[in-house]
């Protein structure tokens, strides 16, 4: 008996001595719990003494915003994108899209971006060219003018072109890609001839081909064998000089179509000067518009040729300077024989040509724009005008 009580007592120390252990751990767990839940707490809130909290880890693609909550940083990245400007690979600057479309035998899209400029001729040799069938932005047209402070920016070259006229003078318009010529298949004549010159476009190398032919788009075209033994020159319109750029224009600046019989005094003479001061003004001003032709007003009764080719009394050129700042605009009217005068003294406003040719030049211009410049004849100014080396 006494040896079973002893045991009995044994094992209810033992048992004890177990319960205060795992009474211990309990304790140190729920002092663990509860000191670790304040630091954590005044942690978050920033009590004295405490680093604050800073959230849970980023992950990639995934921020917290101000309130915990979760956003798509990738969208909002994206959003932000799209809210900027779009850069230009090239230039860093801001990129613009202006298209134009021009008249003439290709429509023209501009994607360097109406007027333009500029300047539109990247060949000189006769290679792969662009037209004026094809569009040009204001940025094309280089030189010391500020496009963006002239009303004529953002313009067509080939508007220019559009001459008003009565609708009684016989017309057939041959639209070139690089001029535009309005045909008289009555009088075997062009009625004017209209084109832009660059000062790009100057410096082209190609050599003068002399071939001169009937117009293929023509039947009413004259012929070479009028023209023989005339007495008269074949006198460009469009001259040659101005074509050097690209060997299909320089092709067509020889169809019949943009001849007129021209006294040979004045075609190597006044004529052919103001031809030249027109290639030094284009490269002056980045880009000139020309339209020249015979004088239809006056009373033609001489004749060439079995086509019977009239032979003008007059010729007049009219030049404007778009893309200039301001824009301006002179005319010139020269008689069709040798004279002592040169070009100051046949100098005339645009207004003066107009009523001298019963033509309306410059339509697309603004009405402010174009009345101010059409008004004047400021000779000095132009003949001051220097190519730009």
């Amino acid at each position: 008996m006494a040896t079973r009580k002893t045991h009995k007592r044994s094992s209810s120390r033992s048992k004890k001595k177990g319960g205060n252990f795992w009474n211990i751990i309990k304790t140190f767990l729920l002092a663990v719990i509860i000191f670790g839940g304040l630091f954590l707490y005044g942690s978050y809130e920033g009590m004295p003494g405490l680093p604050k909290w800073d959230g849970l880890p980023s992950l990639p693609g995934f921020d917290m915003d101000n309130n915990g909550e979760g956003v798509d940083a990738t969208a909002d990245a994206t959003a932000d994108a799209d809210a900027r400007p779009k850069a230009d690979s090239k230039t860093g600057t801001d990129t613009k899209t202006d298209t134009k479309a021009g008249s003439g035998s290709k429509p023209k899209t501009d994607s360097k971006a109406d007027m333009g400029s500029k300047p539109i001729a990247d060949a000189k040799t006769g290679g792969d060219t662009k037209h004026k069938s094809e569009s040009k932005s204001d940025a094309d047209v280089k030189g010391s003018a500020d496009k963006n402070t002239v009303s004529t920016a953002g313009i067509g070259a080939k508007k220019f072109w559009d001459v008003k006229m009565s609708k009684d003078i016989p017309t057939k318009m041959l639209d070139y890609d690089d001029m535009l010529i309005c045909f008289n298949p009555k009088l075997h004549i062009p009625n004017w001839v209209a084109w832009e010159l660059t000062g790009e476009e100057v410096m082209g190398t190609l050599k003068r081909v002399d071939n001169f032919m009937p117009d293929p788009n023509c039947s009413e075209s004259a012929q070479l064998a009028d023209y023989k033994n005339s007495g008269y020159d074949r006198g460009h319109m469009c001259p040659a000089a101005d074509a050097k750029w690209d060997a299909r224009f320089m092709e067509q600046v020889f169809y019949m179509t943009n001849m007129c019989p021209q006294n040979g005094s004045l075609n190597s003479g006044a004529w052919n000067n103001l031809e030249i001061k027109c290639r030094e003004w284009a490269q002056a001003d980045s880009a000139i518009i020309i339209i020249c032709g015979p004088v239809l007003t006056d009373k033609l009764t001489k004749t060439i040729g079995a086509s019977k080719v009239a032979v003008p009394e007059r010729f007049f050129k009219v030049v404007l300077s778009p893309y200039a700042n301001p824009p301006r605009a002179i005319g010139f009217v020269m008689p069709n024989r040798s004279h002592p005068g040169g070009m100051q003294q046949n100098a005339y406003s645009v207004d003066e040509v107009e009523s001298i040719t019963g033509y309306d030049f410059f339509s697309v211009l603004d009405d402010k724009i174009e009345n101010e410049i059409e008004s004047k004849c400021d000779f000095n100014t132009w003949s001051r005008l220097k190519a730009k080396r």
